[in-house]
């Protein structure tokens, strides 16, 4: 399949499957998921999960992606290289959380680890006896 310029974007694709797939990546989310999104944008509704599903499997066996998924990864691709592109107005938001929050979710796992150590310390103290 030719190589496609992305409109005024300087990004060159070898197909569909190849700018969804970059688009997807942009969001970090999974290229099932770039559908759901693309189908909500598009037709202002969720798509059953039997539909999506229909239309996934269409494309990763013909590599072709619908139009209203094709309008989608246009946008995202084209506002990346605006550089304004914003999760939130794809249906989602992906803020990081605080440094402080996630310091204490690092600081739990730590002691969830210490207590996994000590329990499998405890038991192999036990049987050495």
């Amino acid at each position: 399949m030719a190589a496609r310029h992305h409109e005024d974007t300087g990004i060159v694709f070898q197909n569909d499957a190849e700018a969804a797939s970059f688009a997807a990546a942009l969001l970090d989310v999974s290229e099932f998921r770039l559908f759901e999104i693309a189908h909500e944008d598009w037709f202002g509704r969720k798509a059953t999960r039997k539909a999506t599903e229909a239309f996934f499997v269409g494309y990763l066996k013909s590599g072709l992606i619908p139009f209203w998924l094709r309008n989608t990864v246009r946008t995202i691709i084209c506002k990346y290289q605006q550089g304004n592109l914003a999760p939130g107005k794809f249906g989602f938001d992906q803020t990081l959380e605080s440094p402080s929050r996630r310091r204490v979710g690092w600081i739990l796992m730590g002691l969830l680890y210490l207590l996994v150590f000590a329990i499998v310390w405890g038991f192999a103290m036990l049987k050495s006896y």
